[in-house]
């Protein structure tokens, strides 16, 4: 069976599976660009922190998974890569800094600690001090790791390591 357009009968087959992906990926692609933008600031940001200091080694590991269909993304592979860095490294550092607010990571903390190894953890925070809450951190995270450093939005952004998003949900980039 040969599927045509309702609004345009005349248009059938593979002509319309072309235009119907390419009208599904014109809404989609203003959301993956300003993901994408995202992520180019993040690698901006741990390049920042590369090049400022020699005491602190930024490592990007896992991947991001982009589900197309609810417009989403989600890491994939952390958690499991920062366990085995941990253990692997852990002649190479006195204190890890993890940087998740994910409560998958206390089981590497915790594992860490018990080798004499001190765990931070860090929590971007919205807004300025003294606001509080930090977006997507456990707050058991809190209770293992041997201290939190607060890193606030309006810091990042008044240093140029980071920008917030337009009105339209598009992000620009920084510095």
């Amino acid at each position: 069976m040969q599927s045509t357009g309702r609004a345009n009968p005349e248009l059938g087959g593979a002509t319309l599976e072309e235009k119907s992906w390419i009208a599904c990926f014109s809404d989609f692609r203003s959301w993956y660009d300003a993901k994408r933008a995202t992520l180019v600031n993040m690698r901006r940001f741990y390049q920042g922190v590369r090049s400022s200091t020699d005491l602190i080694d930024v490592v990007e590991a896992g991947h991001w998974k982009v589900d197309f269909i609810r417009k989403s993304v989600s890491e994939k592979g952390l958690d499991t890569s920062l366990a085995v860095d941990m253990v692997a490294l852990q002649d190479s550092y006195d204190v890890a800094v993890i940087v998740s607010g994910d409560a998958d990571s206390i089981p590497s903390i915790r594992y860490m600690k018990g080798r004499d190894k001190h765990v931070a953890a860090v929590e971007f925070v919205n807004g300025s001090p003294p606001e509080n809450k930090g977006r997507t951190f456990s707050s058991r995270i809190r209770e293992h790791a041997d201290f939190v450093v607060r890193v606030y939005e309006t810091e990042l952004v008044r240093l140029k390591l980071a920008v917030r998003p337009d009105k339209g949900g598009v992000v620009e980039a920084a510095g």
